[in-house]
């Protein structure tokens, strides 16, 4: 399974100007009151993502006032369980959205016309477009609190400039958001990689670092293959914070040309998951350090590569030694260096023991695999290199499995789009309504409730592992936080319920008083209602349903007055 991809370089990269960034150094204010601290930088390598703006640190409480950053007006609220949580954005007259996330509280009148649309919809989750001037905004004005919603681990602002045209993310510190930053990034792990093989096929080669007075050094590097890629641990800090961040670009030189380049900016959340083409995604997902690439793999179309210099590559036609520089930096301008030699040495040269597969999966082609029991359709963007791919079945586990087990591929192999999966269904047909598609890849379960295609249950997933249809009968829990037949619900009280399931996922959940519908927000699978005006006086119904994926329901009531 050798490979040749020097015909790539012309394809990938010929019309793909390198952006620049016009750096205005006082449009944006910052939008908290006090000096900003990073827990975050743009281009932080995330699990399935690039981190796409700044953390900002809210000295470790929730409730901080947040600022527009320019003058605008609200354009797009989004409110959901996960990820940003509470979010809103604000466009501006230069051409860009301001986003800021993981808010506690909107401003009093876009809160009142949020509220209206939720009880409008019946649903708390909202992505609200919002009218252009509705809700304009001035520079410094505070449109909202601070908090810790969504899918954050700790109180802190999420903060994004956005390109309003095209969405894509640029760097705040490449637009006038500077940082006191002083300190050089550091490298904590030099590799190499055989790239005669696909990346699944090989691991990294160690190239051990010497720390010099002011950059690193390595030793000769003897290589066994004429066919090189290297790859970097590197981590950067800024003067103000304790935490390190990633870095912001690289750079390669062979014999003094410049031979790869990637800068991280401009580009959008559908790109962001090509970080899994960036990184060594297995050494990752085994719990090892964060290899980024200084190579391109052909299937990576992320837009942050200097194409006009070339994809790392660094093929070695002589046994002479040649010279490797490594520049790598932070988005203020500190640069480290890594200085080495590299030599093609052929009396060391073997192949590999390279994985046994029944089937090769390349990039940018699209495939269908087909075995007894299942089918597997994936996109041209589904692999980001060659795979070598399993797909085989193996018999059902337990009575709940209503199918045979299709394992397909190894979870240590990403994938980026979703690709589709169809197995065949060997239970009582009076029980199809009940079952669902799980997955187990690695430490990682998902289910989908999935369609049918005759007896073929069919889903889609975006990791490899192993799939099977799961028969699921049991109801989800309900379990009252604060709630109890007969209590009374305070004036400024609230109504806190939790939901469990025994396949983890809740699908629904709806609180109604009187049958009226109550805005509940979620955390997880935590509902809380704050009491207002659609719960009227006197003693009344409330009551939470729950459905699960597998559409399982448990309905709870309860009697609560309001006095």
């Amino acid at each position: 399974m050798k490979r040749f991809y020097f015909f790539i370089l012309g394809s990938l990269f010929s019309l793909q100007p390198f952006a620049q960034v016009a750096n205005n150094t006082d449009y944006y204010r910052n939008p908290l009151g006090f000096p900003i601290q990073l827990a975050a930088d743009f281009g932080e390598l995330r699990t399935n993502h690039y981190h796409m703006g700044l953390d900002i640190r809210t000295q470790q409480v929730e409730n901080k006032p947040v600022y527009a950053a320019a003058d605008g007006y609200v354009s797009r609220v989004y409110i959901s369980p996960g990820g940003y949580g509470n979010m809103m954005m604000v466009a501006h007259a230069n051409g860009t959205n301001t986003l800021y996330a993981h808010l506690n509280k909107y401003y009093e009148q876009l809160t009142q016309y949020i509220k209206e649309q939720q009880y409008k919809s019946q649903s708390w989750e909202q992505d609200l477009t919002i009218p252009a001037g509705m809700f304009p905004v001035t520079k410094g004005q505070q449109i909202a609190l601070s908090g810790n919603t969504g899918g954050s681990e700790g109180p802190h602002l999420h903060f994004e400039i956005r390109d309003s045209k095209t969405g894509n993310h640029y760097n705040p510190q490449l637009m006038g958001v500077h940082l006191p930053d002083n300190i050089p990034p550091i490298s904590t792990g030099f590799f190499w990689y055989d790239r005669r093989f696909s990346t699944y096929q090989t691991g990294a080669n160690v190239i051990t670092l010497k720390k010099t007075s002011t950059d690193y050094a390595t030793n000769l590097v003897r290589v066994s293959t004429p066919m090189v890629g290297l790859g970097i641990v590197a981590k950067d800090k800024t003067s103000n914070s304790p935490f390190y961040f990633g870095i912001y670009s690289a750079q390669v030189f062979l014999d003094g040309k410049q031979i790869f380049q990637f800068r991280l900016n401009n580009f959008d959340n559908a790109q962001s998951r090509y970080v899994n083409a960036g990184t060594d995604y297995k050494r990752i997902a085994q719990g090892g350090s964060k290899i980024q690439y200084l190579f391109v793999l052909p299937g990576n179309k992320l837009k942050i590569f200097d194409g006009t210099v070339g994809d790392g590559s660094i093929n070695l036609t002589d046994t002479l030694v040649h010279e490797v520089l490594v520049k790598f930096a932070d988005a203020e301008g500190n640069v480290s260096n890594i200085k080495s030699q590299i030599q093609f040495a052929p009396d060391s040269e073997k192949e590999p023991n390279l994985p046994t597969s029944n089937f090769q999966a390349d990039p940018n082609r699209p495939g269908h695999l087909q075995i007894a029991n299942a089918s597997f359709i994936y996109t041209e963007n589904t692999f980001y290199d060659i795979v070598p791919f399993n797909m085989t079945e193996s018999p059902a586990t337990s009575s709940l499995q209503k199918s045979p087990t299709i394992n397909l591929g190894n979870s240590y192999i990403p994938v980026h789009d979703f690709y589709t999966v169809g197995v065949n269904y060997n239970g009582e047909s009076s029980l199809k309504d009940r079952v669902v598609l799980q997955l187990k890849s690695g430490r990682n379960t998902s289910i989908t409730k999935g369609t049918w295609s005759g007896t073929r249950l069919v889903g889609k997933f975006n990791r490899l592992g192993n799939v099977a249809i799961v028969l699921d009968t049991i109801v989800p829990n309900i379990i009252p936080v604060n709630v109890k037949d007969n209590m009374t619900l305070a004036e400024t009280g609230r109504l806190v319920v939790r939901a469990s399931d025994n396949l983890g996922d809740i699908r629904t959940f709806k609180g109604t008083v009187d049958g009226n519908w109550l805005l509940f927000s979620r955390r997880g699978n935590t509902f809380t209602y704050e009491n207002d005006e659609h719960f009227p006086e006197g003693e009344h119904v409330v009551e939470f349903t729950v459905v699960d994926i597998a559409g399982n329901q448990t309905v709870k009531q309860f009697k609560i007055v309001k006095k």
